[in-house]
């Protein structure tokens, strides 16, 4: 690749084709609150609007506009909101069973790693693998993305 814009287009053209699995119902108390619900195995990844419209069917009542945006690599042992929100997505998507902490822990490397091989990101042999780097980050955003336009159009 010859340009950062480049590489974000390339992987824009990837997040559009392949994305989460099913969502499982969730629960957080500082972006949504639902009834949990027995993880199982994502299938395939849908799209955008597929991943985005699972997500809120499974929490209708979900705050997505307080889900902030992926802006900083994330890492074992980071912390915060984005950490959290991230903890969030990965439950609904059937990646994460453990309670959500907001710290990126040992199970959330795990579920990253998951996520990352179900939409065709990174595998075993990437560099980052089951870190939050800039691949990761555009997925995640345009999941969010894709959410939040359902919902302001409702």
């Amino acid at each position: 690749f010859s340009s950062r814009e480049e590489i974000v287009s390339v992987a824009l053209e990837d997040v559009e084709e392949k994305i989460i699995g099913p969502v499982q119902a969730l629960e957080t108390s500082t972006i949504m609150t639902v009834s949990p619900a027995k993880p199982t195995t994502p299938a395939v990844p849908a799209t955008p609007a597929q991943a985005a419209q699972k997500l809120l069917t499974a929490a209708p009542d979900a705050n997505i506009t307080a889900i902030p945006s992926f802006s900083r690599y994330l890492s074992r042992g980071a912390r915060g909101k984005d950490v959290e929100a991230l903890q969030l997505i990965l439950k609904a998507s059937g990646f994460y069973a453990k309670k959500v902490t907001g710290v990126l822990d040992e199970d959330t490397v795990a579920a990253v790693k998951k996520l990352q091989e179900s939409a065709k990101i990174a595998s075993s042999t990437t560099a980052g693998y089951g870190n939050v780097g800039p691949k990761t980050s555009i997925f995640l955003n345009a999941l969010v993305k894709e959410a939040k336009k359902q919902v302001t159009k409702k």
